[in-house]
Parts: structure tokens; C-alpha cells; sequence
């Protein structure tokens, strides 16, 4: 792997919601994005409206790029890019180690 897509990964990885998303989609493929936040996305203190907009103009398009989701926006579908599988050990680490990582 090389040393920008390392990079992207840690980049796409700084946001909660995109980690909550890349994470979901190891076990629920695809992910249907309900008025543009994904399933089970939690919220948090964030307007609904407000992470919306931060999905459709943000977070989504820039996974979509990275090739680790594909995201069909005439369906709001999101399913697992052609690049997931290189994220998959982070994934999982963050998975894994949630109680601790809470801590940091």
C-alpha cells in the first residue's frame, strides 16, 4: 500500500460518523441512507438536518472517492467500494478495541 492511500485512510478515519458508517458496513452490506444519514447512524447533539447536508456534501462524496463505499445517490444505497478490503484491518482494530479507544 502506498503512502497517500495510507494517508486517506487515516483522513477518512478522523470523523466519527465516517468511521460509524465504514464499521457498519463490515456486517450490514449495503447500508440504505434514510434522507441521506445512513442507518443506525447516531446523531449525538448534531441537527439531524445539519448531518445531512454534512453526509451528502461531506462525508459520503469524499468515502465515495476514496473507493471505500460506492454510493448510488439516486437510491441513497451504500455499499462497500472497490478499496474497502484495504481498510478492513483499521476497521477492525477500531472495532475490536472500542472500550478502550472510548478512553483516549
Amino acid at each position: 500500500m502506498n503512502e497517500q492511500k495510507r494517508e486517506t485512510m487515516f483522513e477518512v478515519l478522523a470523523n466519527e460518523h465516517r468511521r460509524h458508517l465504514l464499521v457498519a458496513l463490515r456486517t450490514e452490506n449495503p447500508q440504505r441512507a434514510e434522507g441521506i444519514v445512513p442507518q443506525n447512524m447516531p446523531v449525538g447533539d448534531e441537527k439531524t438536518k445539519d448531518l445531512q447536508a454534512a453526509f451528502y456534501h461531506n462525508h459520503l462524496p469524499r468515502l465515495d472517492a476514496a473507493g471505500f463505499i460506492t454510493w448510488n445517490r439516486d437510491t441513497n444505497e451504500i455499499v462497500r467500494g472497490p478499496d474497502f478490503d484495504t481498510i478492513l484491518p483499521l476497521l477492525a482494530v477500531i472495532e475490536n478495541c472500542h472500550d478502550e479507544l472510548a478512553d483516549c
